[in-house]
């Protein structure tokens, strides 16, 4: 018996461990419930502080539906409820984990059994009868805001699929989902993947061209206007020593990428808070060369006239003006 207790010990805290792995698998894991709706909360021991001890007591809990880990304080706290976007505290301290089968309808869930409301999915992991979930959809209608931070990674659901988004969420940017990235030097989009390269952000967030995933957010909704923000991070040179924005509100038909004869700079389509550039145009792909994605930019040059430059927004050689660009789209 002296050697089976240890076997039987050792199974058993795998198994925790093994739960708690498949927890962390929810909408947002770094944060807490409000601590006075706790059912239960106590400080574990140096020894025993660890988030599979804290998993345990909520396991050994019938009425546990999630619990907190705090890893600086070993706080432990067990709620008979399931977080939200709306109801989350982000805490970098914290770590949140959902029990199975406990989530109701908008709650963060891990599997599509988790979720109890008839016709609820787990979908973007939250359990949700909706068709798809982008930054705008976490930001407004599931309660997120400017809860989170102000760039964040969310889950999303598009075409049927898990997704991991970027998103911008202030009242400044509410609910933009990032759907082109690029970095000088980078050479990693190319004409063959230019429209579906690292959609999903799978191998990282530095580099990303959604061109394909940004026109089906577009087509979410059925009429009105969208809108397309484009953040250059510039050179150090004299010209570009700061960061351009631009912005278009655009119709729901317009594609977001255009014909080249198309692209031209105007300013009451697209505009800029950077001095000297008055207006940049939709991105358009190139058949050949160099530029594989570029835009037009209307430059203010020294005597007032007006000149139509390409910007480029990815190379084959990887020489951009910008150290970095990134595109969002909010449907």
């Amino acid at each position: 018996m002296a050697l089976l207790a240890p076997l039987v010990l050792c199974g058993v805290l795998l198994r925790l461990l093994l739960g708690t792995e498949a927890c962390q698998k929810t909408a947002w894991t770094k944060g807490h419930l409000a601590t006075d709706t706790a059912i239960e909360a106590f400080t574990l021991r140096p020894s025993r502080g660890s988030t599979c001890v804290c998993c345990s007591f909520c396991n050994s809990n019938a009425n546990c539906d999630s619990l907190s880990y705090n890893v600086v304080t070993r706080e432990c706290l067990l709620f008979d409820y399931v977080a939200s976007y709306s109801s989350i505290i982000a805490s970098s301290d914290w770590r949140y984990f959902v029990m199975p089968g406990r989530s109701q309808h908008e709650q963060f869930c891990r599997e599509d059994s988790d979720c109890l409301q008839s016709g609820d999915s787990c979908r973007g992991r939250v359990c949700t009868d909706l068709s798809a979930i982008t930054c705008r959809v976490i930001y407004e209608q599931l309660g997120a805001g400017d809860r989170l931070g102000g760039e964040i990674h969310a889950h999303g659901w598009m075409s049927g699929q898990d997704m991991l988004f970027l998103c911008r969420m202030t009242t400044e940017w509410p609910g933009f989902t990032s759907i082109f990235r690029n970095k000088r030097s980078s050479k990693s989009i190319t004409r063959d993947n230019v429209r579906a390269y690292n959609a999903d952000l799978s191998a990282g967030t530095e580099v990303q061209a959604g061109l394909e995933m940004a026109d089906l957010i577009r087509q979410l909704h059925a009429g009105g206007q969208y809108q397309l923000r484009t953040v250059a991070k510039c050179s150090d040179t004299a010209a570009f020593n700061g960061e351009l924005l631009t912005e278009a509100l655009l119709d729901r038909g317009q594609p977001v990428t255009v014909e080249i004869d198309a692209a031209t700079a105007v300013s009451d389509t697209f505009q800029t808070d950077f001095a000297g550039i008055p207006s940049v145009s939709l991105p358009y792909l190139l058949p050949s060369g160099e530029d594989i994605v570029s835009a037009k930019v209307n430059v203010e040059m020294d005597d007032g006239s007006v000149e139509q430059v390409a910007l480029p927004l990815a190379r084959t050689d990887g020489m951009l003006w910008f150290r970095s660009v990134a595109v969002f789209i909010r449907e």
